[in-house]
């Protein structure tokens, strides 16, 4: 029986003056794959920020109701949290974050003023309900991450020229493109074949005079031969697609020739390149 892949770590950045409070929960997190980078006051978190990144680090924030502003401080803030709250929302807009407490009525009291934040009594058996939270929002960062880099991409299946098959392949592809095991590897290849194939049909349905090839005369390989010696193809795209689909041919389907030098990671990064600037060619052919 295959074992359960273990989930993607996500980067928690957590401030709380109570350091050996932190050290637990950090313990704790990491058995959820959640790494916490811990400190003490907003000053420290700032140099961690400068240190690592921002948005593009962190995945999620966990942030004590009654903490530091600055390091040379040694009583909490009553004052900390909107301070706080302000200085995430201009430093990591748009992380999930969550708001810790050792007292109850603090809570209950800040719900009012800030109904937008997610509260947490330290006093409970909060972990399972905040490390979940946290995974949950987290990825779902990650996954809003990754379309606002492929913003173009993504726009052509908003625009519905593309339908919502292909783009759950093309998401799935292009999160685990970095993988770097042989078996996944293989299998990413074949994803890319499957892609440009539906990718070509989906545009021959909605172009049938650009692409006339039909049944078992309709494979990658004749469709950017026929486009090419029509003119109807940048060459290019044509030579992209062409290569695309001589390696995703070998390398797709079974174990390569000892002979070969065997793909990697970047072999799928490149075809996959590929497919969204094939995506991005046939948008500007379904425009006319």
């Amino acid at each position: 029986m295959p074992s359960t892949p273990r989930p993607k770590i996500l980067n928690i950045l957590a401030i709380d003056d109570n350091l050996d409070f932190l050290a637990s929960l950090k313990d704790l997190a990491a058995s959820e794959s959640l790494y916490l980078y811990t400190c003490r006051s907003l000053e420290s978190a700032e140099a961690l920020l400068n240190e690592h990144g921002r948005e593009s680090f962190f995945h999620g924030v966990i942030l004590d109701y009654l903490c530091l502003k600055t390091e040379d401080q040694e009583i909490e803030r009553a004052d900390f949290l909107p301070e706080a709250i302000a200085f995430l929302n201009n430093n990591l807009e748009g992380v999930p974050r969550v708001v810790l407490s050792g007292e109850s009525g603090h809570i209950l009291g800040a719900m009012d003023i800030f109904p937008k934040e997610k509260f947490y009594d330290k006093g409970d058996e909060f972990h399972d309900e905040l490390f979940g939270y946290l995974r949950t929002e987290g990825e779902r960062l990650e996954d809003l991450k990754l379309i606002s880099k492929y913003r173009d991409v993504f726009n052509v299946f908003d625009s519905g020229k593309l339908d919502g098959q292909i783009r759950e392949k093309l998401f799935s592809l292009l999160k685990g493109m970095n993988k770097t095991s042989s078996a996944n590897i293989q299998s990413n290849l074949s994803k890319v074949r499957v892609l440009q194939d539906a990718i070509l049909k989906s545009l021959s349905v909605q172009r049938p005079d650009l692409i006339t090839l039909t049944g078992r005369d309709f494979y990658p390989k004749k469709v950017f031969q026929t486009l090419s010696e029509a003119g109807e193809i940048k060459q290019n795209i044509k030579d992209l697609g062409m290569t695309t689909y001589s390696i995703t041919s070998e390398f797709g389907n079974h174990e390569p020739d000892p002979g070969c030098f065997p793909p990697t990671k970047y072999t799928v990064q490149a075809l996959v390149n590929h497919l969204l600037d094939l995506i991005l060619w046939a948008n500007s052919e379904w425009e006319g």
